[in-house]
């Protein structure tokens, strides 16, 4: 799991770089957020 929210860190910090569509940088941070606060249960 902890590597899955490394990747999409990774993706999402790419897709920022890369100035991709807004939505779609939202969408991975929402996940991201997600996933910390299973993983922190």
């Amino acid at each position: 799991l902890l590597k899955r929210i490394i990747d999409l860190e990774e993706k999402n910090a790419q897709n920022g770089k890369q100035k991709y569509a807004m939505e779609e940088n939202t969408e991975l941070k929402a996940e991201v957020a997600k996933l910390r606060r299973d993983f922190e249960k």
